[in-house]
């Protein structure tokens, strides 16, 4: 990305022809540590083998979504219950609540997990440790790296930056969206805007 920048602006030294943006999907989590859910629902009687079938878990990085092969058996609440009470566990959404993070209710899917972070700053100074769930399919230890997946509040927390095109140098902390980047790129190139979802983001600090 620096490359890019320094190519940028060396064709564009004041940044009024050429508008600079890039940003992240998402943010991260340092990873504190790694949790073998499957193994802990064998060990509570709640799976019988990594083999069986009956519940299947799908890590995914700090969260993770189960699978039954019975998705209206007494299975779901039993494993719901188990979850609810693991101190590693942030938010849970079962059945009929996993609309609430996006998910659909009417599929063997009938339990989702945010695994729980901590707000505190790894060694450089990044806010946010939490742990993930084990991933069989990967054998590289995570521990100290960075991780997303859930709903932690600091891999809920894309960056956007945005250089030349008369944006003001400054952070803004305002709320923006994917559907305003659009329109902040037609506005520098002077072609209309209005009707689109998204707003112009503000070239001034607010």
């Amino acid at each position: 990305m620096q490359q890019v920048f320094e190519t940028v602006r060396r064709l564009d030294p004041l940044g009024d022809d050429i508008l600079f943006v890039t940003g992240s999907d998402h943010g991260m989590e340092t990873v504190a540590e790694s949790i073998d859910l499957t193994e802990l629902l064998i060990a509570a009687g709640l799976k019988q083998s990594r083999e069986s079938r009956e519940l299947v878990v799908a890590p995914n990085g700090t969260a993770a979504t189960l699978y039954f092969a019975e998705p209206e058996g007494a299975l779901v609440a039993r494993v719901a219950r188990f979850l609810a009470g693991e101190n590693w566990v942030g938010e849970l959404f079962v059945g009929d609540r996993l609309p609430a993070a996006g998910l659909p209710a009417d599929t063997p899917m009938q339990i989702a997990v945010s695994l729980a972070g901590e707000d505190r700053a790894n060694p450089h100074g990044v806010a946010g440790y939490a742990p993930i769930v084990q991933d069989p399919a990967d054998n590289e230890s995570k521990i100290g790296f960075g991780q997303h997946g859930g709903l932690g509040p600091n891999e809920q927390r894309p960056f956007l930056i945005i250089e030349g095109g008369g944006f003001v140098p400054g952070v803004r902390r305002q709320p923006s969206s994917l559907v305003d980047i659009a329109p902040t790129v037609l506005r520098h190139l002077h072609l209309d805007h209005d009707d689109m979802d998204g707003n112009a983001l503000s070239r001034e600090v607010i």
